[in-house]
């Protein structure tokens, strides 16, 4: 409200008011009393401030017996500057600079951040302060659905149970700084267990109000307390680190191959390696070559190949535990190439006679052991393991293997002569 006083008598006295210049036409002053009223509501955040002036008119009349006949000509006037501040009221929700988040963050790492996300709010002081959280709940319910996104991920799942697993698996590894927006990782990730997570993000303003319920855009008042949320997607992927050594499949570590006079023939097969590595890659890319091992093994049977492998470091390691333990790939390891009668194919794990074995009747070794080593392609340490078999020549006047070495490797004759079963492959001869 606007006062003017005027010290005549009478009509002279009488003071009008009126706007000089008005900001906009949403504020209006009564003629009479001065009142300033809002015609419209204020928009803080389009206007902050209201600056103009009001004009305090008196009324000069030659007439004096006549009311409110003021001569214009004769008035004498007084002007104020009037400044209109508008408070703040909570009534912009908060808003996410990105719909949706795509963070990147590398395996077995533990407590590092993995990405920020970030909210803002045209409101003021109190009710643009903006928290954040993870919008999953843990204790034996899911919160209310936040958006249509959100309502959707809890349509798609079949029951309670598997939001409650999903949310504990969220916030059993990342979690959020409510002030920042920060993500963190609580735990260590495992991409091989899984590659992606997605949740959701909530920001919350006004964080001075309690509201009974948070809904999304719409208003909900505890004491007249107002207060907004806005939702974020936040999809992490996690990146692969060579953490997991090959794992032969077949054939098994100290298994041995007994050869026939007819398959001592150069470019046969004598087995094929099949092996996996869970890694995503060049991590998880299997090459394969063949290490030099002692020439002397006419009397080498299964027990003293197990210990003898024991005593160089080279136990199977196909089972889990020992693929994490396996050995790094040494550059002190010498391949095999001109002076072997054995050859592996490198990307295929073939393994095959490079030149014709002498015959039963020529003196020669009766056995040869083969140390393979299957390794990775992981930069810039490679995972590797190792396996050991033994290739015979077939010896005994009716086509059987001795009975010492049948018996002390636990197969029989008929299985061997099945797993040595051969296949030509001359194409995989080295070129003369």
């Amino acid at each position: 409200m606007v006062h003017a006083s005027d010290k005549d008598e009478g009509i002279h006295g009488s003071v009008e008011y009126k706007l000089v210049s008005s900001p906009s036409a949403s504020v209006q002053i009564d003629k009479f009393s001065g009142m300033l009223y809002a015609v419209q509501p204020f928009d803080r955040e389009a206007v902050s401030e209201l600056v103009f002036q009001v004009l305090a008119m008196d009324c000069a009349s030659p007439n004096v017996t006549n009311d409110r006949q003021c001569d214009e000509s004769m008035r004498l006037t007084g002007t104020a500057n009037i400044r209109i501040i508008i408070d703040d009221l909570n009534d912009s929700p908060p808003i996410f600079q990105e719909a949706n988040y795509h963070f990147e963050v590398e395996e077995g790492l533990d407590l590092v951040k993995v990405g920020q996300v970030l909210a803002v709010d045209a409101d003021q002081d109190e009710a643009a302060r903006i928290s954040y959280r993870l919008a999953v709940g843990i204790n034996n319910r899911i919160k209310e659905p936040i958006n249509e996104h959100f309502s959707e991920q809890v349509a798609k799942a079949s029951n309670n149970q598997n939001l409650y697993d999903e949310a504990l698996e969220i916030t059993t590894h990342f979690q959020i700084d409510p002030r920042s927006g920060l993500i963190h990782l609580k735990g260590r990730l495992d991409r091989e267990r899984r590659a992606h997570y997605e949740f959701v993000v909530l920001a919350l303003d006004n964080p001075r109000a309690v509201p009974t319920k948070i809904i999304g855009y719409h208003r909900q008042t505890t004491n007249e307390v107002f207060q907004f949320t806005a939702t974020t997607t936040v999809l992490i992927t996690v990146l692969d680190h060579n953490d997991n050594a090959p794992r032969i499949l077949s054939p098994l570590n100290h298994v041995e191959f007994v050869l026939s006079p007819d398959q001592l023939i150069a470019g046969n097969t004598i087995f094929t390696i099949r092996a996996t590595d869970p890694d995503l890659g060049e991590n998880g890319t299997i090459e394969y070559r063949l290490l030099q091992v002692e020439d002397d093994l006419g009397s080498w049977n299964y027990g003293e190949s197990a210990q003898r492998s024991s005593q160089i470091n080279h136990e199977n390691t196909t089972d889990t535990n020992s693929q994490m333990n396996a050995n790094r790939q040494s550059s002190s390891e010498k391949e095999i190439i001109d002076d072997y009668p054995f050859a592996v194919d490198r990307t295929a794990g073939i393994c095959y006679l490079r030149e014709n074995l002498p015959p039963l009747n020529v003196d020669g070794p009766r056995a040869y052991m083969l140390r393979i080593l299957a390794y990775d392609l992981g930069r810039p340490d490679s995972l590797n393991t190792t396996l050991i078999v033994r290739v015979a020549r077939q010896i005994g006047a009716n086509g059987d293997i001795a009975n010492e070495l049948m018996y002390s490797n636990r197969i029989s004759a008929k299985e061997y002569r099945q797993i040595g079963r051969m296949e030509s492959h001359q194409n995989l001869l080295p070129p003369k």
